[in-house]
């Protein structure tokens, strides 16, 4: 009864199980890139966009909007903004962000609300097959550009396809893909360009001065080489899981990277 009558006073029309469950697929896939800076808070939330697949996304990302206004206070009372890109609609929701341990203070206007609160935008599209998430609208906006001008497919990357057959291909139901080379080059950066920041996230703590003065006894990260030098030892990674009747396999894989063949 609860999902005949939901929204029925908002919209006559809307049915919240047809609307929002009937169109929901079974693809769901997570991107994210490197954080934007090496400040606290920018670590513990990368850029990240996240698709889930639909047989009508227009309809859904309507039926989402709608859900928008059923939540409860504070959610439902927000300004739902709605804005135009490459002829898809965005809509966003400006939210109260969650506190982020060890994060120093920020006093960036546009991240504030009036009462001077930081809040987080959570914005929504559709486009190419999916209902698409994110709070970084770089990201977002640079998915619904590649619907017009489609970017090299992962698959083509170089050793992508023997790494994925080996872990026993992408059609199990779930996988995964690493660049590795990329992600230990960002790591390595920040540690010898701001190890405070790296002890604050390791250790979740705002407190981090015990920590970081405990491990700097056992390490001295600014001693640590340039990302070039050890750059041929990283390459990509890939992993793939399936059920059988014993339970739950993955198996991982991490070729010989390019630089040491």
């Amino acid at each position: 009864m609860m999902l005949t009558t939901a929204g029925k006073d908002k919209d006559p029309n809307f049915d919240l199980k047809k609307d929002l469950i009937g169109n929901l697929g079974d693809d769901f896939i997570q991107y994210e890139k490197a954080p934007k800076s090496t400040k606290v808070e920018d670590l513990q939330q990368s850029p990240t966009l996240t698709l889930i697949g639909s047989p009508n996304p227009a309809r859904l990302l309507d039926a989402l909007r709608m859900i928008t206004s059923l939540l409860p206070p504070p959610l439902s009372t927000a300004p739902l903004q709605e804005r135009e890109y490459l002829g898809k609609k965005i809509y966003s929701l400006s939210m109260a962000a969650m506190p982020q341990a060890g994060a120093e203070g920020d006093e960036n206007a546009e991240n504030q609300d009036e009462a001077g609160v930081k809040t987080q935008k959570f914005s929504f599209t559709s486009s190419g097959g999916y209902l698409a998430f994110s709070t970084d609208d770089a990201m977002l906006e640079n998915f619904l550009r590649s619907g017009e001008n489609p970017p090299k497919p992962l698959r083509a990357a170089p050793g992508f396809a023997e790494a994925a057959q080996k872990a026993g291909g992408m059609d199990n139901g779930f996988f995964t893909y690493e660049n590795q080379a990329e992600s230990i080059r960002f790591t390595m950066e920040l540690m010898k360009s701001n190890p405070e920041a790296f002890h604050r996230v390791v250790f979740l703590s705002a407190r981090s001065g015990e920590n970081a003065e405990g491990i700097g006894r056992l390490f001295n990260l600014e001693l640590l080489p340039g990302f070039d030098r050890i750059a041929k030892y990283f390459g990509i990674a890939v992993a793939s899981a399936t059920t059988t009747p014993d339970g739950f396999v993955m198996k991982a894989v991490a070729p010989k990277p390019a630089g040491l063949k």
